[in-house]
């Protein structure tokens, strides 16, 4: 072979080799899970966290927060001593409002959640929109002093 004639082998085996390399980087890429950024985790979080003090903030026509609501739901469920709101009880009256600002927001923006009241008796409102496998949460504490010792959690679950 001639002087030139090995100069282009030579430099057809670098391409070649330069290809099958690029090849590689590439499956390598695309086989690598979508992570959860540190950003994107944070956002979330401030989100739920924001939502959740946000709901429980909120005043209602009958001169007591949708905290207060939460808390005579919770300590008076089952009894006729709920208070009244707008013709509902303090648990149709706040479950109704969560309800309305979840579905136009984190419905409306198709993001994913699970938001829940909880507390020593159990569960008292549960609304979730699709299911998640990861998530972050916001969550806020009611304290139900001085009517109980002990608290209940509003939380949101974010979910990617």
């Amino acid at each position: 072979m001639k002087k030139a004639q090995m100069e282009m082998f030579g430099l057809a085996v670098i391409v070649i080799l330069v290809f099958i390399g690029m090849m590689f980087l590439l499956m390598f890429y695309m086989n690598t899970p979508e992570t959860y950024s540190v950003k994107e985790k944070y956002n979330d979080q401030m989100m739920a966290q924001n939502m959740v003090d946000t709901l429980l903030s909120l005043n209602t026509t009958c001169s007591l927060s949708l905290k207060d609501m939460v808390k005579d739901c919770y300590l008076y469920y089952g009894t006729d001593q709920l208070s009244k709101c707008d013709g509902f009880d303090s648990c149709t009256y706040f479950s109704r409002i969560f309800n309305n600002t979840l579905n136009r927001t984190f419905v409306y923006w198709y993001k994913p959640f699970k938001m829940t009241v909880l507390g020593d008796k159990g569960t008292i409102y549960s609304y979730e929109n699709l299911n998640c496998a990861e998530s972050v949460r916001g969550s806020a504490y009611i304290p139900l002093y001085p009517d109980l010792q002990g608290q209940m959690e509003a939380r949101i679950d974010v979910c990617r």
